[in-house]
């Protein structure tokens, strides 16, 4: 049963390997370091998802996750609770921050939202300029 579930985690490491990372490279083994410990133990890197809005708030516990590519997945889909969680709070001016680190503590990404309000004169201007370019096309239309 061992050795099925051995020649398994083989081939799920070697396609692994051939993986992209978010930026579209080629993931080089720092990005998926899969080996076995001790006992026959998957042994996966650790990530640390630090949230930053209104102080810091790190994660000290951290998460065992297959390689980077996969903790920029969950520190999207995270991203995206948490925003939604805050009801609101989160106001014009503001930034919010989550940051990946690696289990030595080197950032890896950074998902950060800066929010602002807009001026109602920019939003005219802006509504004009518009306005210009339909009536722009409409003037090239047949």
């Amino acid at each position: 049963m061992n050795a099925v579930w051995l020649v398994k985690f083989r081939e799920s490491a070697a396609l692994c390997s051939n993986r992209r990372d978010p930026e579209g490279t080629q993931a080089s083994a720092s990005t998926s370091p899969l080996e076995l410990g001790p006992h026959g133990r998957l042994l996966m890197p650790k990530y640390f998802f630090n949230v930053y809005h209104d102080g810091q708030k790190p994660d000290f516990e951290g998460e065992e996750l297959l390689d980077s590519n996969t903790a920029w997945h969950e520190a999207t889909v995270t991203a995206g609770k948490l925003i939604q969680d805050m009801g609101g709070r989160l106001k014009p001016g503001q930034d919010w921050l989550l940051e990946v680190t690696d289990e030595f503590a080197q950032p890896l990404y950074v998902i950060h939202l800066h929010t602002r309000k807009l001026s109602r004169r920019g939003h005219r201007s802006r509504i004009a300029v518009h306005s210009k370019l339909i009536e722009a096309l409409h003037h090239q239309l047949p």
